[in-house]
């Protein structure tokens, strides 16, 4: 995010990811974007207490619960991504997409 957000100034980005790369991630982009999702497959952060407080409550991040990312769309750029939650399916437009998983989701 931090080399790459300033091409998503103004525009809203999702962050997929629930730990504290994913909370850095999203407080990076809050600072330029103009909306940012954490799409998250739990119901709750693993991020620390503290990182995960400041996300939860920034007036520009909200996070999607229980959601999992099931394709991203778009022709040349990004338009919006498809996300999985619980057997239904929704539409979550977004210029941008930071990955924060880990290294063994």
């Amino acid at each position: 995010a931090t080399c790459d957000g300033f091409l998503f100034r103004g525009k809203d980005v999702m962050v997929v990811g629930g730990g504290d790369h994913a909370m850095e991630d999203a407080l990076y982009l809050a600072r330029s974007s103009r909306r940012v999702t954490i799409v998250h497959r739990r119901d709750r952060l693993r991020a620390s207490k503290i990182l995960a407080d400041r996300v939860l409550n920034h007036s520009s991040i909200s996070v999607r619960w229980n959601a999992e990312v099931d394709a991203f769309h778009g022709k040349n750029e990004l338009s919006h991504a498809t996300l999985r939650v619980g057997s239904g399916v929704e539409r979550l437009d977004v210029a941008g997409a930071f990955v924060a998983i880990g290294h063994v989701p």
